[in-house]
């Protein structure tokens, strides 16, 4: 690992507790899901808007799952 990114996202994603992984994403996992917005815009069956507002709705349903209290960001 020569690239700082690199370093720095390995180090943040232990302390978080996750793992980066070269395998893809589980096929229903938000990220999955949100790689597949991104893919589908960039073949032209989706507009920009479309793509991004699904991923807004993936994100703010993600966010519903952390409790009040551990939202001190």
């Amino acid at each position: 690992m020569d690239d700082p990114q690199d370093v720095a996202a390995h180090f943040y994603a232990t302390m978080l507790g996750y793992t980066i992984s070269t395998e893809p994403p589980p096929p229903d996992s938000n990220l999955a899901k949100i790689q597949e917005m991104v893919r589908r815009c960039e073949a032209g069956d989706i507009t920009e808007q479309e793509r991004d507002d699904a991923v807004g709705r993936l994100m703010r349903a993600e966010m519903e799952r952390i409790p009040p209290e551990a939202r001190n960001f």
